[in-house]
């Protein structure tokens, strides 16, 4: 059901701890470090994550979303009574992306102001097949499964505007209804290092507080020079000075976030390409301004994607070259005289020089022999819209849009993307950003 409410403050709240904490429910998923059990913490933590969510869109009215989240809870709920170490955590992160999958696709309809009309019933019928098969197992074992987790729809409510009469305030709310607690921790997240609060800020304060910025500045300007005025200028200046630099820094989010995401791709594509890879980062802490993130998380995306799909070879093709079955992707962030540096490298079967060569010239891209071009050179066709060496399409790559998107996204922020391959060793993938 769309939710019916009047209050845009509550709905951003709704949203923004949502995405919160299905990010936080991944990172918990894809760090663990145990391929066999997810542990006792991450079961406590991830049945709590999708409590709230389950809760607080209950009672946003949000049904499918919260019916969603109530069934994936049901299996952390009996894992939790039962300690079970019975369910392989490969088959619970099955579960678990499902649900988040689901869920996100809904809030984005939300964010759209579309309506988020998903069914979930596909959904709870496959994790109640499974949760069948676990009964019936625990049940041949000899063991008991403890009391069904019951979903108890908390009562809904509307948020009338102001102007509506107050009068009509208890045949909307029902007062006599137990309100369900809505965790306080997961709005404001703390951060371990510096214990200081952490908290989303709308773009439309932000450049209301900008605006106020540039008018201080001028109003600084323009005050007279005379000595009654020279103290209070001084105090202006240093107010207007810190002033600026506080907007820059809170336009500013750390890398971590995005970084944090590139482990879902990896993930998603090794498992259905069937392939082992590790993914490593660094430099996460680095700040940069929010619309660039926005830029720079679009172009790993794509860069993330190609490293696990066309450079990370199989499990037999590395054993065949003397390499292990498990491939390596890497990101690292570094900032060096004003420019931010962005390299994912991987440690594949890299790039074949005659391949992209010969391809450009059936495309009509070359003028002179493949001697006559420099490797980089002739790894740039690789940016040319349109252009792909993948002779089979998946749903990751061989549709020929991709780098020259990367390259063409870079360049609109001041930025630029740099090739170099070894092949055979693997390929590295640089970006370029001026930064401030």
């Amino acid at each position: 059901m769309e939710g019916s409410y009047g209050s845009d403050g509550m709905l951003d709240m709704y949203l923004y701890e949502s995405f919160q904490l299905l990010e936080q429910m991944e990172t918990i998923v894809l760090l663990e470090k145990n391929e066999e059990f997810l542990d006792e913490e991450s079961v406590q933590e991830i049945f709590r994550i999708v409590h709230t969510i389950k809760g607080t869109s209950g009672i946003m009215m949000y049904d499918n979303i919260a019916a969603a989240a109530h069934k994936l809870e049901d299996i952390f709920y009996y894992l939790r009574e039962t300690y079970s170490e019975g369910v392989a955590a490969k088959e619970l992160k099955e579960y678990i992306f499902m649900v988040s999958d689901f869920i996100e696709e809904e809030l984005t309809k939300i964010k759209e102001v579309r309506n988020p009309d998903g069914d979930p019933e596909k959904i709870i019928k496959y994790i109640d097949a499974f949760l069948l098969k676990w009964k019936a197992k625990i049940w041949e074992e000899g063991g008991e499964f403890p009391p069904e987790n019951v979903y108890v729809e908390p009562s809904q409510f509307y948020i009338a505007p102001a102007e509506e009469r107050s009068d009509k305030l208890p045949s909307i709310i029902d007062l006599g209804a137990e309100p369900e607690p809505i965790p306080g921790d997961y709005v404001i997240k703390h951060s371990v290092e510096k214990g200081e609060a952490i908290i989303g800020v709308s773009e439309g304060k932000l450049d209301r507080l900008t605006r106020l910025v540039e008018s201080l500045l001028e109003a600084e300007k323009n005050t007279p020079e005379e000595s009654d005025w020279q103290e209070m200028r001084e105090k202006l200046l240093k107010i207007t000075d810190e002033l600026e630099d506080t907007v820059t820094q809170m336009r500013k989010t750390s890398l971590a976030g995005t970084f944090r995401r590139m482990n879902r791709i990896v993930y998603d594509v090794s498992r259905k390409m069937d392939k082992q890879i590790e993914l490593n980062v660094s430099g996460g802490s680095l700040e940069v301004d929010r619309k660039t993130i926005v830029c720079i998380s679009d172009s790993l995306i794509h860069l993330v994607r190609n490293a696990a799909d066309h450079g990370i070879e199989g499990r037999d093709e590395r054993l065949q070259a003397g390499k292990s079955e498990k491939g390596r992707i890497s990101i690292e962030a570094k900032l060096n005289d004003g420019i931010l540096s962005i390299f994912v490298r991987d440690d594949g079967r890299g790039i074949d020089k005659r391949r992209i060569f010969d391809k450009a010239s059936r495309k009509g891209l070359v003028s002179k022999d493949i001697a006559g071009y420099t490797d980089k050179e002739i790894y740039r066709f690789l940016t040319c819209p349109g252009f792909t060496t993948k002779e089979k399409v998946t749903e990751y790559s061989g549709r020929g849009i991709g780098l020259d998107a990367v390259v063409g996204g870079l360049e609109k922020i001041g930025g630029s993307l740099d090739i170099d391959s070894v092949q055979g060793e693997g390929t590295e993938m640089l970006i370029r950003l001026p930064y401030a």
